[in-house]
């Protein structure tokens, strides 16, 4: 068994209404800046390209 703990859980769902596909990226770091007591959640939303969201996402 593990002792492992969740702090949080994320569920997300989107609609793309009129576009085919929408450009957002989710982060989720349960253990954020090397340290056990930061997290980070964010969601970047690029409009019509993902480009954007992409890079941010690895640049953190």
């Amino acid at each position: 068994a593990s002792s492992d703990i969740s702090l949080w859980s994320v569920g997300f769902a989107h609609s793309s209404g009129s576009r085919n596909r929408l450009a957002i990226t989710t982060v989720n770091e349960s253990s954020f800046n090397y340290s056990s007591n930061d997290a980070l959640f964010a969601m970047f939303d690029g409009g019509l390209n993902n480009e954007v969201p992409m890079i941010l996402k690895h640049k953190l």
